[in-house]
C-alpha cells in the first residue's frame, strides 16, 4: 500500500533570514509523497522572492500563495490548512530546521490517533544548540483527556502531524489564542493524541519568534488584566467543544468559576477546584507540588483585585 500524501503547511512573514535553510530541510525529508504549501502574509523583505525561486526549482512539490491583506499568524495557518490536499498535515514555521526523518517517523507512529507530536531541541539564532529541550519545561500529555490542555499547552505547532479530518472539528479557529493549542485541545476532545519521545526539530530562538521559550516575562502592569481576559475567552471557546466530550463536570465548573473572576476580588473555589483536580488540570507542570500550588493560587485572584493600583506595582 502506498504512503498517503503529507502536506507541509508553511506560513511565512519577513522570513528571509532563515527560510532557505528551513526549505532545504523540508525538501530533504526521507518521506514521500509530500507537498509544501506556502502562504506568505504580505512580507516586504525578500521572503516571497525566495519562495518563488524554490517553487521554480521544485514545481511538482511546492505550491505558493500570497495574501492580499495581512491575516496574522493564527488566521494564516487556518487558511493554508484549507489549501492542503494531503490526508496528513504538518504545520511548519519558517525559521526552524527539521530532522530529515521527521515525517517518516511521525507518519509511521500516528496510527489511529488524530494527532501526534514530538519533542524539539532549542537552538540560538545561528543554529547553535542551547542544550535544552521543550520537554524540560513540560510533562508532555497524550491520550484523550482535554482537561490536561485546558489551562496550558505543551504542543508546539512545528512538532505536530495531524489528520485532515481534525479540521472539521477545529474550524473556525478562535479569534484569540494559539492555533497549535486549539488543534491539540480539539484533538483530545474528538480523538486521541500521541507523543513521540524524539527531538525532530531544531527550534530556533530569536527576538522575532511568535512564541519563544527563552523570552523574559513582561512587567505586570496591565498585562495581568489582559491575560485574564484572554484566559477567559479561551475557556469560553473550549466550553463549546467540551459539551460533546464524555468527561466529568470538573471542566465546566472550572470555566464557570473562571468567568466569575471578572466580577470578583478573589475566587477560592476556583483555586481549590484546580488544586483538587491537579492530576488533570496541572498535569503538564513537572516537578514538585509547590509549583502546582502556586499556579492554582494565581487563578484565585479576580479582576477587581488586579485593577487595584497596589497590585499592579
Amino acid at each position: 500500500m502506498s504512503n498517503p500524501l503529507i502536506s507541509i503547511a508553511l506560513c511565512t512573514y519577513q522570513g528571509e533570514r532563515f527560510l532557505a535553510r528551513q526549505l532545504d530541510s523540508l525538501l530533504a525529508q526521507t518521506y514521500r509523497p509530500i507537498e509544501i504549501v506556502i502562504q506568505d502574509d504580505c512580507s516586504t523583505d525578500q521572503t516571497w522572492e525566495i519562495v518563488e525561486a524554490y517553487k521554480r526549482k521544485f514545481p511538482d512539490i511546492i505550491r505558493s500563495f500570497r495574501n492580499k491583506i495581512q491575516l496574522g499568524i493564527r488566521s494564516n495557518f487556518e487558511s493554508v490548512f484549507q489549501k492542503c490536499q494531503g490526508e496528513l498535515i504538518a504545520p511548519c514555521d519558517q525559521d526552524d530546521i527539521w530532522d530529515f526523518s521527521k515525517l517518516e517517523e511521525m507518519s509511521s507512529r500516528i496510527g489511529d490517533h488524530i494527532l501526534i507530536y514530538h519533542d524539539s531541541a532549542l537552538v540560538d539564532e545561528s543554529g547553535v544548540s542551547l542544550g535544552r529541550r521543550v520537554s524540560e519545561k513540560f510533562q508532555f500529555a497524550k491520550g484523550s483527556d482535554p482537561a490536561k490542555l485546558l489551562l496550558m499547552n505543551c504542543v508546539s505547532g512545528h512538532s505536530i502531524l495531524f489528520k485532515k479530518q481534525l479540521l472539521a472539528h477545529a474550524h473556525p479557529f478562535p479569534a484569540k489564542g494559539y492555533y497549535d493549542h486549539w488543534l491539540a485541545f480539539t484533538a483530545m476532545c474528538f480523538g486521541t493524541v500521541d507523543y513521540l519521545d524524539k527531538t525532530l526539530v531544531l527550534f530556533r530562538q530569536h527576538r522575532n519568534n511568535y512564541s519563544s521559550f527563552t523570552k523574559m516575562k513582561r512587567h505586570r502592569s496591565n498585562h495581568s488584566i489582559r491575560k485574564m481576559e484572554q484566559e477567559n475567552y479561551w475557556l469560553y471557546t473550549c466550553k463549546k467543544v467540551l459539551g460533546d466530550h464524555p468527561s466529568t463536570s470538573a471542566e465546566i465548573q472550572l470555566i464557570e468559576h473562571a468567568q466569575r473572576r471578572e466580577s470578583q476580588f478573589f475566587s477560592p473555589r476556583l483555586g481549590w477546584l484546580i488544586w483538587k483536580n491537579r492530576g488533570r488540570f496541572l498535569y503538564l507542570i513537572p516537578g514538585t507540588s509547590l509549583r502546582k500550588f502556586f499556579f492554582a493560587l494565581r487563578y484565585c485572584f479576580g479582576l477587581k483585585i488586579k485593577r487595584l493600583k497596589f497590585f499592579r506595582l
